[in-house]
C-alpha cells in the first residue's frame, strides 16, 4: 500500500531500491489514519504477493507469536506477525487467493476477505487485478467490524441464513482436528440461528478450482509484472521468476477454458447462497513448521488453494474467525455468504461468539 514517502518493493529488496517515493497515502492507508489510527511501520511480505507460506528468500520466514517456530501464512506474513505479537492493535493486508485467509487462520486472527470490488484499491500494488483485494487483521471482531464499516463501500445485501453448508468434499481437504473444529462452529452457529446443518458435497470440484484459479492467477501475475521478468529476471526469487515464466507460455486457448470454468462456479455458488451459509476451513492443518520438508509445505499449499480459491474465484465475502482446536490451538473458519453481505457475515459472528 503507497505510504507517503516510503518506497515499495512488494517483497523485494530490488524493487524497493528503484521504486519511486509515493507522494500520497492509499485511500486505505488515508481513511485509517484520517478516522484516528496511528502509522506504525510497514510491513514485510512475500516476494510480488505469489506465496502462501510467509518465508519470503530474500529475508528468511516471518514469526508466529501463535504458533512459535511455525510459518505464518502469507503473502501478507508481517502483518499477520505484528497482530498477533501484540505490536498493532490492527495491521493491512491483501487477499488474491488465500493471503489475508491463511495468515489469519495461522496467526489466530480475525479477517475479512470482502467482496470484490467493495474496498478501493488504489495505491495498491496489483499482482492479479480480478482477485486482489484489501483487508485487515485484529485480534478481536469488534474493531474489525468497526474498521470494515470505514472501508467497505455501501451496497450491503440482506442476508438470513436458513441452512449451514459444510460440504464434505471441501471439508476432507482439511487434517481430523480441523474437520472436527469447523463442525464444531457450523453446529453452533446453526443452533444460534434455528437452523439445520448439512454435509452434501458441493457440485463444485475441489481440484477444478484448484486449476483454474491457479490458471487465471499465472496469466495475470505476468501481465501485471512482465516488464519486471524480462528487465530484471535475477532480482526474483526462483519460485517468483517460475510462476512467472509459467504466465508467459499460458496458451490463449487454456486460459480460456479456465475463465468458462470461473463462470461456471460463479453461477453455482451464487445460487447457493441465497439462502445458505457456506463454512469451511481456511486452512487445511495447523500451520507447519519453517523448517517443514517442502513436500509437507506442497501439500498445504496445494489443499489451501482449494479451500480459498473458491471466495477467490467468485468474488464472494469471506469471514475467518480463529477458533478452539485440541487442547490450546486455534484455526481458523471461513464463513462465506452472499455478494456484499460482509456486514451481516460479521455480525452473525458476533451472535455466534
Amino acid at each position: 500500500f503507497a505510504v507517503a514517502g516510503h518506497a515499495n518493493g512488494n517483497g523485494n529488496p530490488t524493487r524497493e531500491r528503484v521504486a519511486r517515493t509515493a507522494t500520497n497515502h492509499a485511500p486505505t492507508v488515508a481513511v485509517c489514519l484520517q478516522n484516528g489510527a496511528t502509522l506504525t511501520g510497514v510491513t514485510r511480505m512475500d516476494e510480488l504477493a505469489l506465496s502462501l507460506n510467509g518465508i519470503n528468500g530474500h529475508v528468511g520466514a516471518e514469526s508466529n507469536p501463535r504458533y512459535p517456530g511455525a510459518i505464518t501464512g502469507g503473502s501478507s506474513s508481517g502483518s499477520a506477525s505484528a497482530v498477533a505479537g501484540k505490536d498493532v492493535t490492527f495491521a493491512l493486508g491483501s487477499d488474491t487467493g488465500g493471503s489475508l485467509r491463511l495468515p489469519a487462520s495461522f496467526c489466530g486472527l480475525y479477517t475479512l476477505r470482502p467482496t470484490y470490488g467493495r474496498i478501493d484499491t488504489t495505491g495498491m500494488l496489483p499482482l492479479a487485478p480480478s482477485f486482489d483485494t484489501p483487508g485487515v487483521f485484529t485480534r478481536d471482531l469488534a474493531l474489525l467490524t468497526q474498521l470494515m464499516g470505514l472501508l467497505l463501500k455501501s451496497g450491503m445485501t440482506v442476508f438470513t441464513p436458513r441452512l449451514v453448508r459444510v460440504p464434505q468434499n471441501f471439508l476432507d481437504l482439511a487434517d481430523q482436528p480441523i474437520r472436527n473444529a469447523v463442525m464444531a462452529y457450523a453446529l453452533r452457529a446453526a443452533k444460534t440461528y434455528g437452523i439445520a446443518v448439512d454435509d452434501t458435497p458441493l457440485s463444485i470440484d475441489p481440484v477444478a478450482i484448484k486449476r483454474a484459479f491457479l490458471t487465471l492467477l499465472g496469466a495475470e501475475a505476468y501481465a501485471t509484472h512482465a516488464d519486471l521478468l524480462v528487465r530484471a529476471p535475477d532480482t526474483l526469487l526462483d519460485d517468483t521468476r517460475a510462476i512467472l515464466e509459467a504466465g508467459a507460455r499460458l496458451e490463449p486457448a487454456r486460459r480460456d477454458a479456465q475463465l468458462d470454468v470461473r463462470t461456471r462456479v460463479n453461477e453455482t455458488l451464487h445460487n447457493l447462497l441465497t439462502d445458505t451459509l457456506l463454512v469451511l476451513p481456511a486452512a487445511p492443518s495447523l500451520p507447519p513448521a519453517t523448517n517443514a520438508p517442502q513436500a509437507v509445505l506442497h501439500l498445504m499449499n496445494q489443499n489451501a488453494v482449494m479451500l480459498n480459491g473458491l471466495g477467490s474465484l467468485t468474488g464472494v465475502p469471506c469471514l475467518v474467525v480463529p477458533t478452539p482446536v485440541g487442547d490450546s490451538g486455534t484455526t481458523g473458519v471461513m464463513l462465506i455468504g452472499p455478494s456484499h453481505s460482509d456486514e451481516e457475515l460479521l455480525s452473525l459472528a458476533a451472535k455466534v461468539g
